[in-house]
């Protein structure tokens, strides 16, 4: 099994962001079995004046699993 996470963030008084991204991989236990996950996010905050605040958030993910069909006779 493989699993990494990162994540970053940080800002001004008028900007905030943050993202993050995720690995994990995990092989089955049947073989050539397995699953694969990646996932993304990223968002942003703007304060534009002091009674206008903007924001903004995209997302990605990607699943993945492979198996073996097995042919019954």
């Amino acid at each position: 099994m493989t699993s990494h996470h990162l994540a970053l963030n940080g800002g001004t008084k008028n900007t905030r962001y943050s993202s993050s991204v995720s690995y994990y991989n995990q092989q089955g236990t049947i073989v050539e079995s397995s699953y694969e996950s990646l996932k993304a996010r990223m968002t942003l905050d703007q304060q534009l004046s002091k009674s206008v605040k903007w924001g903004g958030a995209a997302n990605f993910a990607n699943d993945a699993s492979s198996m073996v069909h097995l042919r019954s006779s």
